[in-house]
């Protein structure tokens, strides 16, 4: 095996424990947002609470979580820092496409990961609208700066340059591109 293969079987290796990891904290998450809710509440004289939005302040009346329905019909939950600004939000659509996502944002509100249901794993750098590195069920894409794709593991559709025919790769692929998205390499 070539030292470029091993380095990049070592970069897959290290993305999928990252993914491993990105997983467990959203699990994590999740389940502490639901056990500080339920923790510690007296029984109401209704079992029922209707609003239209909840807001959890702290002590100087500044918002750290969100409960909603936002204007897209999206079920919201999103924590805060001290500063108002969202860190994670965890989101619900009810429609055919993804039906939830966990969105992980930086101080300045640039979400820098996104894990969703169907899609997989997205991670960003800030600046930049497309994902840096994408995970899904079917493949994982690193993309350059530019947001061009530059290498896809797994199963890929590739356009031929003479007839524009599309092919399928097979999930065992690995595809290198050029900055023009012309394959400069591919296995098998």
């Amino acid at each position: 095996m070539s030292e470029d293969m091993l380095a990049v079987v070592v970069r897959v290796a290290k993305l999928e424990r990252q993914n491993r990891l990105m997983k467990i904290a959203g699990m994590g998450l999740l389940i502490l947002g639901g056990a500080a809710m339920l923790m510690g509440q007296a029984a109401p004289e209704s079992n029922i609470i209707e609003t239209e939005m909840l807001i959890l302040r702290d002590k100087d009346g500044i918002q750290r979580a969100v409960l909603e329905i936002d204007q897209d019909d999206y079920t919201v939950f999103s924590l805060l820092d001290k500063s108002g600004m969202p860190r994670v939000v965890l989101l619900a659509t009810g429609r055919d496409e993804d039906d939830a996502a966990l969105r992980l944002f930086d101080r300045e509100g640039e979400m820098r990961a996104e894990v969703q249901d169907q899609s997989g794993v997205a991670l960003y750098i800030p600046g930049q609208p497309r994902p840096i590195i994408q995970l899904s069920p079917r493949y994982m894409q690193l993309r350059d700066l530019d947001g061009v794709p530059r290498a896809v593991v797994g199963w890929t559709p590739i356009a031929s340059a003479d007839t524009g025919e599309i092919t399928y790769r097979p999930p065992s692929s690995l595809i290198l591109f050029d900055e023009n998205r012309d394959v400069i390499w591919s296995a098998p």
